[in-house]
């Protein structure tokens, strides 16, 4: 049975500059193949390195969610249903595949919404590795959208927003007037905010630097949180003149789709999906290196 495997991609930022990722997940795997390797997330279910394989270019293993309770039940077509015969130990594991490429301090990470995702994967490296400084994923974004934004010339209007702020402080702290807003909305309880800043009828532009630095900000957030962030939008005019289409920036990511074939037990096999991390590589392989070869 076909299917497709999305691939997002981030660039790696270690603060600690004592350490680099690539060490990082080497130190990780050389803890034993046991329950050592695991570290409960904040829904309790233990994610663990399952798999590492080193190269000249790349470092590539397999990150496994285990769910130890609410199991889905074996059910044919028919409705006739089994539970699955599983001991106290044992649960469902959901698997993640990731490509780092060290020199471009790149990783590509298999999407999988069950699975482990790239800000877990970040923090589960960060805490086995008992690191000081944090490990940062920020998702990249189209080489041509950041040549759009650095050609704006004008921009008109930018809108943001942000549903079910359970928990604002993750947002804070970024600065450009993002703290206000979320202070607005906490002043008036409210769990959704939407913003619209706009010249209206008037001739001139909103401020182009704090513009775009609040875009990169939200959008470096948009990875973590893209349950809460809705909508991050700006319109504007380039050198050309006219004024183009809103740019939607939280569809400016980095990301390749590639077809794979499950298994004759309808697994995605981490051959397969190794396979599938190498070539969606390949396909943004030419941007990538124009964007971050030093």
């Amino acid at each position: 049975m076909g299917k497709q495997i999305t691939v997002d991609f981030y660039q790696v930022e270690v603060t600690d500059q004592q350490l680099s990722f690539e060490n990082i997940i080497k130190q990780v795997n050389e803890l034993p193949q046991d329950e050592t390797r695991n570290l409960e997330d904040r829904s309790d279910l233990p994610i663990r390195l399952q798999e590492l394989h080193s190269g000249k270019t790349f470092i590539e293993g397999d990150m496994i969610r285990i769910r130890m309770d609410e199991i889905p039940i074996k059910v044919s077509l028919t409705g006739d249903m089994e539970l699955f015969d599983l001991k106290d130990d044992e649960g469902v594991g959901e698997e993640s595949a990731f490509l780092y490429h060290p020199a471009l301090r790149i990783i590509a990470i298999q999407r999988n919404k069950y699975g482990v995702s790239a800000s877990k994967l970040a923090w589960y490296f960060k805490a086995k590795s008992k690191l000081n400084g944090n490990i940062d994923l920020h998702p990249v974004i189209r080489s041509d959208v950041l040549q759009r934004l650095a050609r704006m010339s004008v921009i008109r209007k930018m809108n943001v927003r942000i549903a079910g702020i359970e928990n604002a402080s993750i947002f804070q702290g970024q600065g450009l007037g993002i703290d206000a807003m979320l202070d607005l909305a906490q002043q008036f309880q409210s769990p959704n905010l939407s913003l619209e800043l706009s010249m209206g009828k008037r001739k001139g532009t909103l401020n182009i630097e704090n513009v775009i630095a609040a875009v990169k900000n939200i959008f470096r957030l948009s990875h973590q949180y893209d349950k809460e962030i809705k909508q991050l939008e700006i319109s504007g005019q380039e050198p050309e003149g006219g004024f183009a289409e809103p740019l939607n920036i939280l569809k400016a990511k980095i990301v390749a789709k590639v077809a794979v074939e499950s298994n004759d037990d309808r697994r995605l096999l981490y051959a397969t999906r190794r396979h599938a991390l190498l070539e969606a590589w390949n396909l943004r392989k030419v941007e990538l290196e124009r964007m971050f070869r030093k």
